[in-house]
């Protein structure tokens, strides 16, 4: 499993149950903006996701645009389609989950059997079953409303393939500044892990520093 974890300063916690840490980094804001490839491809892979029952309708919403803005970086190579946002455990979901190799999104707490041990003055606040995999958790208690987007948009960068690179979203620290958007670094990974062309998915760039250039440069090079 990959823990995100929260804490004052942004020294990397241990591991965790011999697991990677994930997510925290103090990055300035930025304003940054998507790079545009162009119209969608159609013949791209999808992804269903069943959420649990038990988020309230704020952090829906927050999910959702984190899909939302993954499905932009995708450009139609992979499109992630929510199914369910009453999921309760139920066999037969499932059973249709696993055969048709979609995502669970679930919510639990700090007093879940599974949660992450307290340690070091940090604590985990979410975390992926495996880079590649199809669990993801929010531990909602530790949770403020406004980093449901920035964690969950993470979370679904490990999911889609992408280990902790980069200094920004795939960072293993968590900040509000940092989670805002999918970077170049972020996804080359997920282009390599699923085979699909850099030169045709989509990224966030700093548009106050102009680095719009050299990253367009590498985003030409197909993986």
């Amino acid at each position: 499993m990959i823990w995100i974890i929260f804490g004052i300063s942004v020294i990397v916690l241990s591991l965790i149950l011999a697991l990677p840490s994930c997510i925290i980094f103090g990055a300035r804001e930025g304003s940054f903006q998507y790079t545009e490839r162009g119209e969608a491809y159609n013949g791209g892979r999808e992804i269903p996701i069943w959420i649990d029952g038990g988020f309230g309708s704020a952090d829906l919403i927050e999910i959702e645009n984190a899909i939302g803005r993954w499905n932009y970086a995708m450009n139609g190579y992979i499109h992630l389609r929510v199914v369910d946002t009453h999921f309760d455990m139920e066999i037969g979901k499932i059973q249709e989950q696993i055969r048709r190799n979609g995502w669970l999104f679930m919510k639990i707490d700090s007093k879940t059997s599974y949660t992450p041990i307290v340690s070091g003055g940090y604590y985990s606040i979410g975390f992926a079953d495996k880079v590649g995999g199809n669990h993801l958790y929010l531990i909602r208690d530790r949770l403020k409303n406004e980093e449901v987007f920035g964690v969950t948009l993470h979370e679904i960068g490990h999911l889609l393939g992408s280990g902790h690179v980069g200094d920004r979203l795939m960072s293993p620290h968590f900040s509000m500044a940092g989670n805002q958007c999918i970077d170049l670094a972020t996804i080359s990974a997920v282009a390599q892990w699923q085979g699909l062309p850099m030169n045709r998915l989509n990224y966030c760039y700093d548009a106050a520093i102009g680095d719009i250039k050299q990253m367009g440069e590498d985003a030409e090079v197909s993986r």
